[in-house]
């Protein structure tokens, strides 16, 4: 019980609220009373408490539960985030995940501990070192049922096509503009130049087929870079 401090005095029609917490390490059935004592008649009041705790369950879940990469340009290496999510009622100790496959990757995972309900995001790269399909998965390692998460992308060339982004100025005083890119329908965005003087920026190491979402930072004297500006994102039409 909680919430209260005693002794507590109450007027006539006045109320005064407290909590019961209730923590258990075992699962069944519980029960309990709380007594409350004071001057008025049939001291102590008594409420009857209750409670049913469920099973332990160790339970975790990936968003998306498999990736696509779709087409990605041969040498130039694509990133996407997966969030991993503590879907049961305890603890969830991550002690690695791992890639398969030789054109992806995984970073930023290992150790993790997640109560019910936390989340976690870990970065899979997709880095093609041929033309064609390729498929990997990767596995991730914890007290819970082992996942297994598909992956597959397509190695291709640069598309004849570019994209062309443009930006209004800042209105604050800027020495320049980064330019952030990523690809996929979950992307992870990363910077894909170095200071931008102007307004406008073409990336033309793009691939057909592909979706690619940009975004832009401001960059001041002192090298601080605002936050990201609003996201855009384009299909390339097929090569």
């Amino acid at each position: 019980m909680s919430g209260f401090s005693l002794p507590l005095t109450l007027t006539a029609g006045q109320s005064a609220y407290f909590a019961i917490d209730f923590d258990s390490t075992q699962s069944g059935a519980a029960s309990g009373i709380a007594a409350i004592s004071s001057d008025a008649p049939g001291s102590p009041t008594t409420v009857g408490l209750t409670a049913t705790v469920g099973p332990p369950v160790v339970q975790l879940s990936a968003n998306p539960a498999a990736f696509s990469f779709g087409n990605a340009l041969v040498g130039a290496a694509t990133t996407e985030n997966m969030m991993l999510t503590d879907s049961g009622n305890s603890t969830v100790a991550i002690s690695s995940i791992s890639a398969a496959g030789a054109a992806f990757s995984v970073s930023g995972a290992s150790n993790i501990t997640l109560a019910p309900n936390q989340t976690f995001t870990a970065t899979v790269t997709f880095d093609p070192a041929s033309i064609g399909p390729a498929t990997g998965s990767l596995t991730v390692t914890s007290n819970a049922p082992q996942l297994q998460i598909a992956l597959s992308g397509t190695g291709a060339t640069a598309s004849q096509h570019s994209v062309a982004v443009s930006w209004n100025p800042s209105t604050s005083v800027v020495v320049g503009y980064f330019v952030y890119r990523g690809a996929g329908p979950n992307p992870q965005l990363s910077k894909l130049s170095g200071a931008v003087n102007a307004t406008t920026y073409t990336d033309s190491a793009v691939v057909g087929g592909q979706t690619y979402t940009y975004a832009v930072t401001a960059v001041d004297a002192n090298n601080v870079e605002s936050v990201l500006s609003t996201t855009v994102t384009v299909t390339i039409p097929p090569s």
